[in-house]
């Protein structure tokens, strides 16, 4: 396991064996990195999130708390939920279950 300059890894957060966290990446409290994962410089992997084994998360994208990732982030991508899909997608059917649709 490889940890990038300037990046921070939270409280009780688990880093697996063989995983690469890039400069400035952070990862938070309670986050679980499974086997042979890479994390892109300066990608946000909020607390409680969990990233299957060997997925890659690519640089400035970001996990939204408690998401579970069980494909590729690619670069500044932003997702959130279980399974983790794009937030954009999230919010639009937030607002659609708001609406009573």
């Amino acid at each position: 396991t490889v940890v990038g300059t300037e990046a921070r890894i939270g409280n009780l957060a688990y880093v697996s064996h063989n995983a690469q966290v890039g400069a400035r990446a952070s990862i938070g409290h309670g986050a679980v990195l499974n086997g042979s994962v890479t994390v892109g410089a300066g990608a946000i992997v909020g607390p409680g999130v969990t990233v299957a084994a060997g997925l890659s998360i690519g640089e400035a994208a970001s996990a939204g708390i408690g998401s579970t990732l069980i494909r590729e982030l690619p670069a500044r991508e932003n997702v959130m939920g279980m399974p983790a899909v794009q937030s954009r997608k999230m919010f639009r059917a937030m607002k659609e279950i708001e609406r009573g649709g």
